[in-house]
């Protein structure tokens, strides 16, 4: 057997470098089209729940939350509410929350709230009730 040149071990290495560039790039292109396929995936077919992994970027969703009409109570009520998550906030907005013996209060600024956090709310009844709210990621039916 013939011995080996410089010049052939040198293109030898050349060619398995090649080869090794062009699986990285096709690895490079996979992983692209995994993360474009997760989004797209998020963004169309998500689900209605706050907090879930493939939450989907906008939509309004029925779930419970925590209702301190007296933030200095301990007493809260566990009831129904509108909630809606829009992609450009920072969280969710409570529209209106559903009482268990009929009625409702509406918010007209009850946004950026994260689930199990308390936040305060200004509601749109006669009295302009401040209520604590804590919203969960529990689905309302």
């Amino acid at each position: 057997m013939a011995k080996k040149t410089k010049q052939q071990d040198l293109d030898t290495f050349i060619n398995d470098q090649k080869k090794i560039g062009k699986n990285n790039s096709f690895v490079g292109i996979a992983i692209l089209i995994l993360i474009a396929g997760f989004y797209f995936i998020k963004y169309n077919f998500g689900v209605k729940q706050p907090g879930a992994f493939f939450e989907k970027a906008d939509y309004t969703v029925k779930v419970y939350i925590f209702a301190k009409p007296d933030p200095n109570s301990s007493k809260s009520y566990y009831i129904p509410a509108d909630v809606m998550r829009s992609s450009g906030d920072s969280g969710y907005t409570i529209e209106t929350m559903y009482w268990p013996e009929g009625g409702s209060t509406d918010f007209s600024d009850c946004s950026n709230l994260q689930i199990n956090q308390f936040t305060d709310c200004l509601a749109n009844d006669n009295n302009m009730t401040d209520y604590s709210i804590m919203l969960t990621n529990t689905l309302a039916h």
